[in-house]
């Protein structure tokens, strides 16, 4: 009986994607406080391989990633309310890309 899930020879394709979004409202972080901000990250990796076993097979996985980050309004506050400094910050936007690429393979268990 044979277990064979990929026949020598065979090309493999595939493909993730995903996309996720964010909202925070007077958000907490430590002793950040009131953090309003919203931003999304878009992530898409297709991937080729070719089998040169049964089972058994080697290629390339591509990944591309967007990310925003728009921050509204945080504060910094240290201390008792009576003695603490504050530090305050206006509107903040970071927009990055992310390209790479790496090997991968897979093989008989």
């Amino acid at each position: 009986m044979s277990n064979q899930f990929v026949p020598r020879g065979q090309w493999i394709f595939g493909a993730s994607a995903s996309y996720s979004t964010h909202t925070n409202k007077d958000y907490t972080f430590l002793v950040i406080e009131d953090i309003n901000s919203d931003g999304y990250t878009f992530k898409v990796t297709p991937l080729i391989a070719y089998a040169i076993r049964d089972n058994m097979a080697i290629g390339v996985k591509f990944i591309y990633s967007r990310s925003l980050l728009r921050i509204d309004s945080g504060s910094i506050k240290l201390g008792s309310d009576t003695t603490t400094p504050e530090l305050s910050s206006g509107v903040s936007t970071s927009l990055w890309d992310k390209t790479s690429a790496s090997p991968c393979s897979t093989k008989p268990a």
